[in-house]
């Protein structure tokens, strides 16, 4: 069974039980995981305001998430995992995920503005598309 600490995205089935969440919610989930885990419960701590997030991901960068990313991203299906490969290949997907960046002129750039019938979207966002 999942725990409130699961990574965003659920556990490894990625259900994607988090995706629809503030990153302030996330935060607060993922804390309360880890103080039913080590009894840290003696220290006052607070879920940071919105803003305060923001702020620590703008200082943060993008080396931060990045590094985060490789220590643990992998194949979750090893050589024994029959249904991971066909023909001695590797299957992969690419689910059309979508991220917003920052507004800025430089991203604006490099990812554009995605538009649809309703007409531009506010930010710059990067995707996956097939």
């Amino acid at each position: 069974m999942a725990s409130a600490a699961d990574p965003p995205g659920g556990d490894a089935g990625g259900d994607g039980r988090w995706a629809s969440e503030s990153m302030r919610h996330i935060l607060a989930e993922v804390v309360a995981g880890w103080r039913e885990g080590i009894a840290s419960q003696e220290a006052e701590w607070r879920v940071p305001s919105t803003a305060a997030i923001v702020q620590a991901r703008q200082r943060a960068g993008a080396g931060l998430p990045r590094s985060l990313f490789h220590a643990v991203a992998r194949p979750l299906g090893t050589a024994r995992t029959r249904e991971a490969f066909l023909d001695g290949l590797r299957l992969m997907a690419i689910d059309g995920t979508t991220l917003e960046v920052a507004d800025t002129p430089e991203n604006v750039r490099a990812f554009g503005r995605h538009t649809a019938g309703r007409g531009t979207g506010a930010f710059p966002s990067s995707g996956c598309w097939p």
